[in-house]
């Protein structure tokens, strides 16, 4: 039997303050933001390279020619170059490598998307130009695949060794075959051949901006930290570590529905 003295507690209500989602909220509309926000940019990329397409009278001033001097012409076509496709199917299949590389991509790090376009753009755009002289041009976003492939691949190689190893034989595979034959595996087409030197640099740049340090954090980050926070149900932030919190309980790490009655 309660008296008059004694005090009656409720346990207090979960709020978006302490990580947790208000009652009533399946919290399917923040993640359906999240998904957004990580096709944004790459959308974006690709679309505006579709874009071009409906333009081929542009391709000329922007593709990266072989001949072209060292001087700032040629430095933005170190960029523009991959914007720009020879047909249809070369621009579709980039695309959508582009489109589900890079929402891996934005989803892992998407700090880290815009500088790796950037300094691969220009890595594999110098690469070609000074390696591939006997080409007349060059257009794509195969090489920026390459190496949002290897970013992935660096990024991945703590957690899933054995599936990236297998990947990166299959990578290795196709240079060989498009070495081999000067085709496209899955873009060939007349008019046009493969530059798997592009692809090689693109994969390279991609796991030298990822290092040794990006992979081991993301093998510890996501690793049992995820884990324990999965088992103990403590929220998890975007970039995968677990975080405790202090709710109005006093208790550090409890949620407040723990909080005694």
């Amino acid at each position: 039997m309660r008296t008059g003295t004694d005090e009656i507690r409720f346990p207090a209500l979960p709020s978006q303050g302490n990580g947790f989602l208000l009652p009533g909220r399946t919290g399917r509309e923040g993640e359906m933001k999240k998904t957004a926000g990580r096709l944004a940019l790459p959308l974006l990329i690709s679309a505006a390279a579709g874009i071009l397409m409906l333009f081929p009278e542009l391709a000329p001033d922007l593709e990266m020619r072989m001949e072209s001097p060292a001087d700032w012409t040629l430095l933005y076509r170190c960029f523009t170059a991959h914007f720009v496709h020879f047909t249809a199917a070369h621009w579709f299949f980039d695309a959508v490598m582009f489109l589900l590389l890079g929402r891996q991509v934005c989803r892992e790090e998407k700090r880290e998307f815009l500088p790796l376009i950037l300094v691969s753009s220009f890595s594999v755009s110098l690469c070609v130009w000074i390696f591939c002289r006997e080409l007349d041009s060059y257009r794509g976003l195969s090489g920026i695949d390459c190496a949002l492939f290897g970013w992935l691949a660096m990024r991945s190689l703590p957690r899933k060794r054995g599936i990236v190893l297998l990947l990166l034989a299959g990578f290795c595979l196709k240079t060989v075959w498009e070495c081999a034959t000067g085709t496209a595996l899955f873009a060939g087409g007349e008019g046009f051949e493969a530059v798997p030197e592009a692809h090689l640099a693109g994969l390279l740049c991609g796991m030298a901006l990822c290092g040794k340090e990006g992979a081991e954090r993301n093998g510890r980050g996501r690793g049992w930290k995820a884990r324990m926070a999965q088992k103990f149900r403590f929220p998890v932030s975007a970039s995968g570590s677990s975080e405790l919190r202090e709710d109005r309980s006093g208790r550090d790490g409890l949620p407040g529905v723990f909080s005694e009655l």
